[in-house]
């Protein structure tokens, strides 16, 4: 969305405790590799090329809506078919497991009154997951606006959308509360919208909606690290020792705003560079954030329900 690229850019310049370095920049679009370029979630160890087309919507609105804020110690983790997962992929792992064993997951009559200790089973790992009655809340929002303003049909909002990105866009920060993610610098808003970026993004995959360039990146805690990684993002010495030593940074504190802001603008000028969008960009950094390094920094710690 343009004001917010525009508004990323106005705190990258004003920011105190990051900052982003061109040669940074230089250095990630010279190792740039196109043909790594992939949608993010073709590594997803739960396939939904087998859903039908109103279930891929379905299975992409409930996991956005639920997939956040995964840190913690011990980290949540979930067996999948043989191997551990955490993260994003836990939480497709879990989704995944529930479609597999018949639970009604996709189902908005099911969703809107899920039961706790159903949930409670489909997240189920070696440790409970953080902020879950978040995600029961959240999850419970889906399946009851689709049922009340959608005629209880995911396809609807496509059909509402026509097809268009933006319109899908601004239909979900509008009619879905939990997708609310603003935050304030020196007294002005800005609206990141991390998950509901996301969804039309992952939607954009199969339906191919007009004016997908329109997104910007996705301000979470993977992306920063990994810019941080290739010298793109400088943190202040005061900052740099907060992330890592782990101390948790509250969520709309003035360094985390700068962090997301900086975030998404360092991609809109590497896309300036590339020439991909900013999507594109986005699933790259992320998938290289999951390649992990021994030299890697810490990514920022913020408990919240926004990324």
């Amino acid at each position: 969305m343009d004001s917010l690229a525009s508004k990323a850019k106005s705190i990258s310049e004003r920011s105190k405790e990051v900052r982003i370095d061109p040669s940074g920049i230089e250095l990630f679009c010279r190792s740039f590799d196109p043909s790594k370029m992939k949608h993010w979630l073709s590594q997803s160890p739960f396939s939904i090329k087998n859903l039908q087309r109103e279930e891929k919507i379905a299975y992409l609105s409930v996991f956005n809506s639920i997939s956040f804020c995964y840190w913690g110690e011990p980290k949540w983790t979930i067996q999948y078919k043989g191997k551990s997962y955490d993260g994003s992929w836990a939480m497709h792992a879990s989704i995944g497991k529930a479609i597999e064993s018949g639970k009604p997951i996709l189902n908005p009559e099911y969703l809107s009154d899920i039961p706790k200790k159903d949930l409670q089973d489909i997240l189920s790992g070696n440790t409970d997951i953080p902020l879950f009655d978040e995600r029961l809340n959240n999850i419970r929002e889906i399946g009851s606006v689709i049922i009340k303003k959608y005629a209880g049909r995911f396809i609807n909002l496509i059909e509402e959308s026509r097809n268009d990105a933006k319109i899908l866009f601004k239909i979900l920060i509008e009619q879905f509360p939990s997708f609310k993610d603003i935050g304030y610098y020196d007294n002005e808003p800005i609206g990141f919208y991390k998950r509901a970026q996301l969804l039309v993004s992952d939607i954009s995959q199969d339906e191919k909606l007009r004016n997908i360039r329109t997104l910007t990146a996705c301000a979470d805690y993977k992306l920063p690290q990994v810019l941080r990684r290739y010298g793109i993002l400088r943190y202040s010495p005061n900052l740099a020792e907060v992330i890592d030593n782990k101390i948790e940074i509250p969520h709309g504190d003035s360094r985390e705003i700068e962090i997301r802001a900086n975030t998404l603008h360092a991609i809109e000028l590497i896309k300036e560079k590339i020439g991909a969008s900013s999507s594109e960009i986005n699933d790259y950094v992320w998938l290289e954030g999951q390649i992990k390094l021994p030299t890697d920094k810490p990514y920022h710690r913020t408990r919240t329900t926004a990324y």
